[in-house]
């Protein structure tokens, strides 16, 4: 998909979490592609400094691959040290999301709550249209009701099933097939518009680390093809097939479901 030309009409911004490993490479692949289209990135933390983490942080312990999140660390340690200042530009833009950025001089501003005054006010004041997310932050309706701006998440599920922050943990304990949607936020969680849906069947992997690496090399497709259909105002709505289901954080019993399901692979 070739780099369209800046559009006049409409004002793109990004939003993501600060994630230096899983993230680096669909971004680059991303910008590569489309950032003549993007105004600004804003970075966030997970959550919200006034967000209680303690039970997404315990449940993630759960039910973590030790052996993968060791890989991660070193990935990181890796990315920190090649992505220094004392390395050249075209080196660090490998490593660093920071670098990456820059090197496409784009603004990449810092954003610790997604629903912060400035935030919102600056959205209207410099008239964004749009907003990609992928940011773990929950939106609220200030920002979300903002005249002439839409957001768009993308979640790694076929929605409206497996709704929520383990989307992928419920797919397999489920024995569901895996998949990325694009849709618009509004003020129920994972509940807007569906405007693209890509299945990834079962295909995706057996465990979460691998199916959100398959989720993290498709996603530059799938938000490549909204913004082209955005930029040509061709964008169009999704029936899905999928059933709802909200995945609340998982229990003791199925987490030991989880766990059955990787002894048996």
């Amino acid at each position: 998909m070739n780099n369209i030309q800046r559009s006049t009409s409409h004002k793109i911004i990004l939003v993501l979490n600060k994630e230096e490993v899983l993230l680096l490479a669909p971004l680059a692949q991303f910008l590569s592609r489309n950032a003549n289209n993007i105004h600004a990135i804003y970075h966030t933390p997970f959550f919200p400094p006034q967000a209680d983490k303690s039970d997404y942080i315990r449940t993630t312990l759960k039910i973590s691959n030790k052996i993968y999140w060791l890989k991660y660390i070193i990935r990181l340690v890796r990315n920190k040290i090649f992505g220094s200042f004392i390395f050249p530009l075209r080196w660090r833009k490998k490593y660093s999301l920071n670098s990456l950025v820059d090197s496409y001089g784009i603004q990449f501003l810092e954003l610790l709550d997604v629903n912060d005054g400035d935030f919102v006010q600056k959205i209207k004041n410099e008239k964004i249209t749009t907003a990609f997310s992928l940011t773990s932050q929950l939106y609220r309706k200030e920002i979300i009701n903002i005249p002439g701006f839409k957001i768009y998440n993308f979640h790694p599920s076929l929605l409206p099933n497996n709704k929520g922050r383990w989307p992928i943990f419920w797919g397999i304990v489920k024995g569901e097939e895996h998949g990325i949607t694009c849709h618009e936020i509004n003020e129920q969680i994972d509940a807007g518009e569906i405007v693209l849906q890509k299945n990834l069947g079962e295909l995706a992997g057996n465990n979460i680390e691998q199916v959100m690496e398959v989720v993290m090399k498709e996603m530059p497709l799938v938000m490549s093809t909204v913004l082209n259909q955005i930029l040509t105002d061709n964008l169009s709505k999704v029936i899905s097939k999928h059933p709802s289901f909200y995945g609340k954080t998982p229990d003791q019993i199925n987490i030991a479901k989880y766990w059955d399901k990787m002894k048996n692979i």
